[in-house]
């Protein structure tokens, strides 16, 4: 054997034990269930972020409220105040004066409508701003709320990967590899799982295609409704609505083979991890749906979190310029 050949098959061989190298690198991220956990939760990151925001912004907001309720508190205590002193110096400069002519009267009459005047516009100004601070208290509950539900979707999913089997994890982080590489976000919460918590490869190959499906066609029909919007023709609403359908269809359609599959020889229940693991992420699945309608709240944080955070940030700076302006107005009374 020649020199040139010999270097050619060890060439070979090297490249060859490479390639399998690099493919058992790449495997081995199927058995990572950080990996897992956040290909599940990447469509609700937006959710969380906007929902965050939102929440943080009505609890300033509530902050900023409770504040003017008080200064104008604090207000309103300064004029009862300063009314209390002119009166006693009024009379510590003239204690007893049993005639005091109609200029007097009348210049005393438009001082004490003055003072009541100022004392009631901030009476009112108060009842407005209490009234604010509680809207505003309401928004921060609303929030909140929203934002627990979301945090909880994310903890139950948690629950469940560390309740899963190492075969199990391999299963759906390869049948979701296609999925993460081409950059689609598939809608599987944590209600959804509970359907694999027993689940076999070929059933766990069948429900992630189920929401990739889903997840594409729904792709499809967002863009036949940028279409329409952009142009005008409602044709592409048409278009868009058959999408949806067919997102429904084959979901349901991928959903199903899961019963077929249940008998398969490479059903992996006796691998799965410990009973007690897996009751917990069964309640933790159970509990999220519970009386929360999960689709609507993820859909409701999307598409008002960032607006309700607009506008919480308008109120704040609309209290700000009251604020200022009554501050003002007070001094220049005063002066004047």
């Amino acid at each position: 054997m020649c020199k040139k050949t010999i270097l050619l098959l060890i060439a070979l061989s090297f490249i060859s034990f490479t390639a399998y190298a690099d493919e058992e690198v790449d495997v081995q991220k199927f058995y990572d269930r950080e990996l897992l956990t956040e290909t599940l939760t990447a469509d609700d990151q937006e959710a969380l972020a906007a929902a965050q925001e939102a929440h943080a912004a009505a609890e300033a907001a509530d902050l900023a409220a409770a504040e003017a309720v008080q200064a104008d508190v604090d207000a309103q205590a300064a004029l009862d105040a300063d009314a209390d002193a002119a009166a006693a110096a009024a009379v510590a400069a003239d204690p007893i004066d049993p005639i005091l002519d109609a200029a007097a009267l009348e210049l005393q009459a438009t001082a004490d409508e003055t003072d009541a005047n100022a004392l009631q516009a901030t009476a009112d100004e108060t009842d407005a701003n209490a009234l604010q601070a509680t809207a505003d208290e309401t928004d921060t509950v609303e929030t909140g709320e929203t934002l627990a539900i979301i945090e909880a979707e994310f903890t139950n999913t948690v629950l469940f990967v560390d309740g899963l089997s190492e075969e199990q994890v391999f299963a759906l982080n390869r049948s979701l590899n296609n999925a993460v590489s081409s950059g689609l976000l598939v809608d599987i919460d944590s209600e959804d799982l509970a359907l694999i918590v027993d689940a076999n490869k070929l059933q766990i190959n069948a429900f992630t295609q189920a929401f990739e499906q889903e997840a594409r066609f729904l792709l499809k029909m967002d863009k036949f409704a940028a279409k329409a919007e952009e142009s005008g023709d409602d044709k592409f609403l048409v278009i868009g609505d058959r999408m949806m359908t067919k997102a429904d269809d084959q979901k349901a359609k991928f959903l199903s083979k899961m019963d077929r599959f249940s008998n398969s020889p490479s059903a992996t229940a006796g691998a799965v991890a410990k009973e007690e693991a897996r009751a917990s992420a069964k309640a933790a699945a159970k509990d999220t749906s519970k009386g929360v309608a999960k689709a609507a709240a993820k859909k409701a944080a999307k598409e008002t979190a960032k607006a309700a955070a607009k506008e919480t940030a308008k109120g704040i700076a609309k209290t700000e310029a009251k604020r200022s302006a009554k501050a003002a107005a007070k001094l220049a009374a005063k002066n004047g």
